[in-house]
């Protein structure tokens, strides 16, 4: 296994997490206007795939990940991630995406590398992560 180098300055500790999306969870409402409160339009978490997120990790040159935040048009946040290069810059050309074997033979498609559209919570939520505790 390839030796990876860790900046444990990003590391926080299980109670700290806890304590942030504790407060979240408890407190989101507050800064949303009242028309807005209990519509679950700020997710307390959004689960990405892993392929997805291999597959931004594996572009040439990505050295980390970019979140950004973004909004539907029903007003719900999302997230939307992409591949980040050594000097800071977004990884945005498009690549060669084979969706099967035989992709070669019915052509490959083009495709962003750009992920979005994750499994939010609320509705889907971890049931035993004392993070949605």
């Amino acid at each position: 296994m390839e030796s990876i180098e860790i900046k444990t300055d990003q590391f926080i500790s299980l109670a700290k997490a806890k304590q942030l999306t504790g407060k979240f969870k408890k407190d989101k409402d507050k800064i949303v206007k009242d028309e807005y409160k209990d519509k679950h339009l700020l997710p307390y978490s959004e689960t990405f795939d892993r392929s997805a997120i291999d597959f931004l990790l594996q572009q040439p040159g990505c050295v980390k990940l970019r979140i950004y935040f973004g909004m539907e048009d029903d007003d719900k946040v999302s997230l939307v991630i992409v591949g980040v290069d050594a000097e800071g810059n977004d990884i945005l050309t498009p690549v060669s995406l084979n969706k099967s074997s035989s992709a070669t033979e019915a052509g490959e498609m083009l495709t962003d590398p750009i992920v979005e559209n994750g499994t939010k919570c609320p509705p889907t939520c971890p049931v035993n992560s004392p993070l949605n505790s």
